[in-house]
């Protein structure tokens, strides 16, 4: 048996990828010029997400090799790198070196059997070049280089250093201890995020006398990148801040808190100066005391005459000091002559007191305090003046000053103030709102895309079943009725006839025998008739079905 068809075949698409593009050429040939440019614009930003993803995806995960590298071991790493044909990457000038994080513990392998990184030739590595016949200053020379190596590297290692130089200055031996000279460092530090604190200035200074021997902290001088000194040789650490900075700023937000909770915020001012030494100093005093239990001689001296003559000369006596005879008084008539000499020593209690006073001591501390009158209620000047006092920690025998003014404030800028704090808050919603709308577009790109990639899918399935139903002659709409003038006894089942057709198709094998329809309810064709109009494409692939198992049996 036969079809017909009343419809022409459509032209046959080719399968496979040429396919695809075929179809989507299709179908954007029958879209509007707008929706053709959104949708090539949507594929080209495809496509773009699509290589960089993958570009991304491709790129190996770099982890550091080396950090801190002077140029020397730089250049010798990055040629041991190229030689291995290991991918790298440097980062902060040339010091940092990245290379794939599989190959990180190979290289570093590779690196310490080559001996690097090697300190760019400095440190204690230097003696191993020492040799036999080396001078003695040759030997000193060579020593020290060491040292100043050793101590820049373990400066280098501190945080907020990025680099140091250590120079030492060493005096000669000799046998007179009056006559020997101090050793002294100088130390150079550049930091990559600005200037170092106290605390670090500090911790590098002692790191460096304790490191050589018979040198005190003030001998180290540390000077930055920019020239600032941090510290001087002969006075030690030098404030950073340029007015004790630190401590200030530090006694001014403890007394600020205070008065913030006490009056609120706003409503006071604190301005709060601290006045360190700047050089150590020691001061000596002695204080002489009587003692305990009364005056005690420590030595005691007594001689005493007394002589009585008639009319007799008067003897020269005994010799005094010097073997000079001590002359009396007498008569030569009832003669009288008397002698008489003490000298004592009384013992008395000594104090001696050596007051070292290191740099950077607390040398006096005032404090200014403004309150705004409409805040202060019924406080007094007397009751704030307590409350700062035992927050700053004044001392009045060290010479330290509180004053406190209870005024009103003035309110000429607070229009101004408040002006200026709404547009800011206005400027931070715009910044939010910008950052949401830029989110919404990339969100919404992203989702363009993949609506688009979803769509084009689609696309391209609807166009592989139009075009399976093709190949099994499926072009003309659903049949109106069926053939019954075959009788269920010739081995034949009931066909779908179409419209008639206006152009022969091959012919069908001859199907298996439909079982007969039942008494009751609808038929067999009318249930195939059904079927077809209700699911073509279903019915078809139920066809081919059935005339591949004919043709296999």
């Amino acid at each position: 048996m036969s079809f017909n068809s009343t419809s022409a075949l459509p032209t046959a698409r080719k399968s496979g990828p040429a396919g695809w593009f075929q179809g989507i050429g299709d179908k954007l040939s029958e879209m509007p010029l707008g929706q053709r440019i959104i949708a090539s614009l949507l594929a080209v930003a495809l496509v773009a997400g699509g290589i960089f993803a993958a570009l991304q995806l491709a790129k190996p995960t770099l982890a550091p090799l080396f950090t801190g590298l002077s140029s020397t071991d730089a250049a010798a790493v990055v040629e041991q790198l190229n030689s291995a044909g290991v991918e790298y990457e440097l980062q902060d000038g040339g010091t940092t070196i990245l290379v794939p994080d599989e190959a990180v513990y190979d290289q570093r392998l590779s690196a310490a059997a080559a001996g690097l990184p090697s300190g760019g030739g400095t440190g204690y590595n230097l003696l191993d070049e020492v040799g036999i016949t080396s001078s003695e200053f040759q030997q000193d020379t060579t020593y020290k280089r060491a040292l100043e190596g050793e101590l820049a590297a373990t400066i280098g290692q501190m945080d907020g250093v990025e680099q140091a130089s250590v120079k030492l200055a060493m005096p000669e031996e000799t046998v007179f201890a009056s006559e020997q000279g101090t050793p002294t460092a100088s130390v150079f530090v550049s930091s990559p995020r600005g200037d170092l604190n106290n605390q670090q200035v500090q911790a590098i200074v002692h790191l460096a006398s304790a490191s050589v021997e018979g040198m005190e902290p003030t001998d180290v001088a540390v000077v930055d990148s920019t020239g600032k000194v941090l510290s001087a040789v002969g006075e030690g650490l030098v404030d950073l801040s340029g007015g004790d900075g630190e401590r200030s700023a530090a006694v001014t937000a403890n007394v600020q808190k205070v008065l913030d909770n006490l009056v609120g915020a706003g409503n006071s001012t604190v301005a709060a100066t601290v006045a360190t030494t700047r050089s150590t100093s020691e001061t000596v005093s002695e204080e002489f005391t009587t003692p305990e239990g009364g005056v005690q001689a420590l030595t005691e001296q007594t001689a005493t005459e007394d002589y009585t003559g008639g009319g007799a000369p008067a003897g020269t006596g005994v010799l005094g000091p010097d073997n000079v005879a001590n002359t009396g008084t007498g008569a030569t008539g009832n003669g009288n002559f008397t002698s008489g000499s003490e000298s004592r020593t009384n013992a008395v209690d000594k104090t001696t007191t050596s007051t070292t006073t290191p740099a950077g001591d607390v040398e006096r501390q005032t404090v200014a305090v403004a309150v705004d009158a409409a805040a202060a209620g019924g406080l007094t000047a007397e009751q704030i003046t307590g409350l700062v006092s035992t927050a700053a920690g004044l001392d009045e025998v060290r010479g330290d000053t509180v004053t406190v003014e209870i005024i009103p404030f003035s309110t000429a800028g607070a229009v101004e103030a408040q002006q200026a704090i709404e547009a800011a808050e206005a400027a931070e919603a715009a910044a939010a709102q910008d950052a949401l709308i830029r989110d919404v577009i990339i969100y919404g790109i992203v989702a363009a895309v993949l609506l688009v990639g979803f769509v084009v899918w689609m696309i391209l399935r609807r166009r592989r079943t139009v075009e399976t139903l093709e190949d099994l002659g499926e072009t003309a709409p659903a049949p109106a009725m069926l053939d019954r003038s075959t009788s269920p006894d010739t081995g034949q089942m009931p066909v779908i006839m179409p419209e008639p057709p206006t152009q022969a198709l091959s012919a069908v094998a001859p199907l298996p025998v439909m079982p007969a329809p039942l008494p009751e309810g609808p038929s067999a064709a009318q249930k195939v008739h059904h079927a077809a109009q209700t699911d073509p494409a279903k019915t078809a692939e139920m066809m081919r079905a059935m005339m591949e198992a004919k043709e296999l049996a």
